[in-house]
């Protein structure tokens, strides 16, 4: 063989030698990529969950949640139910459900009822966009509905609710509790609830709040949120998409209350997330929900000059004013609390220059400007939970529940949103628990009393059995 030839068939090998190695790489990556890909997909092309929850026993007792986003109100419902009970292993007495607008409020109630073997009283209201929960935040176009299951020993709980139609609300809110205590049957007799929760339709919680304080005398704390419902989204107004459920019944204006009787205290914190300045002026006239001065001068002008100018020259740029607004609340002050409410400048012709609020106000009252941030918010509310365990040192709670307010949440970015739910967790500690975006919040502040607030958080825990241990 010549030289010649020995050369041109060396050429020949390294050539099919490099092809084969080139093909050999490619394949790898190939296969590597579409591991790669199918590891890190986007979100869009993620199988995203529909439904999830826990179920957790301490020896006959039992708490649970569960969640659903199945756009059918009826498997929404048993979806969650299963999630919260194990697929039935475990038959509730009590249910609190949290559900979006979007759904028949009569379709969830039916469908709880339906359950096998399952006949619990049942306390629900609609919320602001979605639930919260132990793992996360979530939320759906055609809605979700998220609730929390328990049977525990020495927790007898009574439900009762009354239409706005058959009463005023003062009087509304004691038919409700009256039917809440006799619901909870023979074990109300002489005998003081350890815990209200409460759910109201706007405009009528401070009326509610201080007449269930009428009807069940003094220091029998509550917790709640004011019913919510949809936003339209070109207009970013109200809509009265809002119902509540109380047993078999579903009303949507009125008032509806669970008292529970314990033998053990609950446990329960409530407070706002806004940093309050030493800039004030005190009302000097108004009415209801409407300010329509501030140290005699109209009460827009003033909150603007506050603000530096921002909110007409926000409302000059097409902004969102009454969320920008959210941002900066007014502070009333209960003994050494603050309360932090929600204002921004009236559309009502017939108040100009005024502001509207979400609390009832009194001429002669000061009221302080405050501020925060999204971020503020978003770890301030979710540490309110860790108040709970604080105060209560012994505390060995079987189940929570936490109520947020939805003006406060629109003010934390969406793709943020899912940090409240791990930053709630963190307090609760693997109890089952479920949060609700409400219009409004209830709570209970000590020494001070059970008040109606705005831009709040609140939460109650449910005690274990004295007998059980963690």
């Amino acid at each position: 063989m010549s030289k010649h030839t020995l050369i041109i068939l060396l050429v020949l090998v390294l050539l099919t030698a490099v092809v084969i190695t080139g093909q050999l790489f490619k394949e790898s990556q190939t296969s590597r990529a579409g591991v790669t890909r199918s590891a890190s997909a986007e979100p869009s092309q993620q199988v995203m969950p529909t439904s999830g929850g826990t179920l957790r026993w301490r020896k006959e007792s039992f708490s649970g949640y569960g969640w659903s986003t199945s756009p059918q109100a009826p498997r929404a419902t048993t979806q969650a139910l299963s999630r919260a009970t194990q697929e039935g292993s475990a038959a509730p007495n009590f249910v609190i459900v949290f559900y979006g607008p979007q759904f028949k409020a009569e379709e969830i109630r039916d469908a709880l009822h339906k359950v096998p073997n399952v006949n619990p009283h049942i306390f629900g209201m609609s919320t602001h966009e979605g639930i919260l929960c132990a793992d996360g935040y979530h939320t759906s176009k055609t809605g979700v509905i998220g609730l929390v299951a328990v049977q525990i020993q020495g927790i007898s709980p009574g439900v009762g609710c009354a239409s706005f139609e058959e009463a005023l609300p003062a009087q509304a809110a004691k038919l409700a509790l009256r039917r809440a205590i006799a619901d909870a049957g023979p074990v109300a007799a002489g005998r003081k609830p350890a815990m209200i929760f409460l759910t109201v339709t706007s405009p009528n919680e401070d009326v509610v709040v201080a007449s269930l304080g009428e009807e069940s005398g003094p220091n029998i704390p509550l917790i709640g949120g004011t019913t919510a419902g949809s936003i339209d989204v070109t207009t970013g107004k109200r809509l009265p998409t809002w119902s509540m459920i109380a047993n078999d019944q579903v009303i949507k204006s009125g008032v509806a209350v669970t008292v529970f009787y314990s033998e053990r205290d609950f446990a329960w914190s409530f407070g706002g997330g806004y940093r309050r300045t030493s800039t004030s002026g005190v009302v000097t006239k108004g009415e209801g929900r409407i300010i329509n001065e501030i140290d005699h001068r109209p009460a827009a002008e003033v909150y603007d000059q506050w603000l530096g100018g921002r909110v007409t020259q926000g409302s000059r740029q097409g902004i969102n004013v009454a969320q920008f607004c959210a941002l900066y609340p007014l502070c009333q002050t209960e003994g050494t609390y603050n309360q932090f409410i929600r204002v921004w400048p009236s559309s009502d012709p017939k108040a100009p220059g005024s502001l509207q609020t979400l609390v009832d106000i009194h001429v002669g009252e000061t009221l302080y400007f405050s501020e925060g941030t999204w971020n503020i918010l978003l770890n301030h509310f979710a540490s309110v939970p860790q108040k709970d365990r604080d105060s209560r040192p012994d505390l060995s709670p079987m189940a929570g529940v936490f109520v947020y307010c939805g003006g406060a949440m629109s003010c934390i970015p969406p793709d943020q949103r899912p940090q409240m739910a791990f930053l709630v967790e963190q307090s609760m500690k693997g109890v089952p628990w479920m949060g609700v975006f409400s219009w409004g919040e209830q709570g209970n502040i000590p020494n001070v009393g059970n008040l109606h607030s705005s831009l709040s958080a609140a939460t109650a825990f449910m005690p274990a059995p004295r007998t059980t241990e963690p």
